[in-house]
């Protein structure tokens, strides 16, 4: 897949300047055997300015542009009643300032990787996720990282008669998955953060058209910097959210109506 998007402001000319921006990306997902997938995209963007009712100076003159490049293979065993997945993950952005004038203050590099390790249970209707990161950005004389660790685990369930062949399924399902995971943040000589906190999110969908999701959070975190001013992890946070999903379908109102008029 291709794209490509561009955008324009100042329509009126009345605007002091003119800003124009340029979205483009190239995606591309190939499987290689029964096993092997392989995902590569490019995604960019470069945004200009000009005159307006004014004259743009020079030695302000925006002129950015964006690159980023992910690379993301996958490999599956599957089994008769385990699977096994290993996804690997890659990616590097740039962010730079092309105005001649620019001392490199406001541009910044930042590369990640990733990693991780799914077994899916079919008897159980479980799965079991491991999944690893890591994240740096350098800046203009300054360096931040973070790593993230995370176990998730999931299970599917399924109420009401069993499924008939030939017959849609319109019993009740629910699925509940919980994780936890640890966070460690660092900006270089300025601080160090951790974080670990566990979430659940629970589903429940019945009738194929109603959808309710629950979810919940807590963590605990805080500054782990070694130094008198060391607080630890006493700052807690707790988010919960619910939300409640009609799906409904006009091209099938709309059969159904012209089928009753017939």
């Amino acid at each position: 897949t291709a794209s490509f998007s561009a955008q324009e402001d100042n329509l009126s000319d009345q605007q002091l300047y003119t800003t124009r921006g340029f979205v483009y990306s190239v995606n591309t997902a190939t499987q290689l055997g029964q096993n092997f997938a392989l995902n590569l995209g490019y995604n960019g963007y470069r945004q200009t300015q000009g005159d307006g009712t004014a004259h743009v100076n020079d030695t302000v003159k925006v002129d950015r542009v964006m690159h980023s490049v992910v690379l993301a293979p996958s490999y599956v065993i599957p089994g008769e009643n385990v699977d096994h997945t290993i996804s690997l993950s890659g990616s590097y952005t740039q962010n730079k300032d092309l105005n001649r004038f620019a001392t490199g203050e406001s541009d910044v590099e930042t590369y990640a990787v990733g990693a991780s390790y799914n077994i899916g249970v079919e008897p159980w209707n479980m799965d079991f996720t491991t999944t690893m990161s890591h994240q740096q950005s350098d800046g203009y004389h300054t360096r931040y990282t973070s790593d993230v660790l995370s176990l998730t685990t999931g299970r599917a369930f399924h109420f009401g008669a069993p499924q008939v062949q030939g017959k849609e399924d319109d019993g009740h399902n629910m699925n509940v998955e919980l994780t936890v995971s640890m966070c460690y943040n660092q900006m270089k000589d300025q601080m160090k953060n951790l974080s670990v906190g566990a979430e659940m999110q629970v589903g429940y969908s019945f009738n194929k058209v109603h959808v309710l999701a629950l979810s919940a959070g807590l963590s605990k975190y805080g500054d782990v910097n070694i130094s008198n001013r060391r607080s630890g992890l006493d700052d807690t946070e707790f988010t919960a959210s619910l939300n409640y999903t009609y799906t409904f379908s006009l091209v099938e109102m709309k059969r159904k109506a012209e089928k009753q008029k017939q």
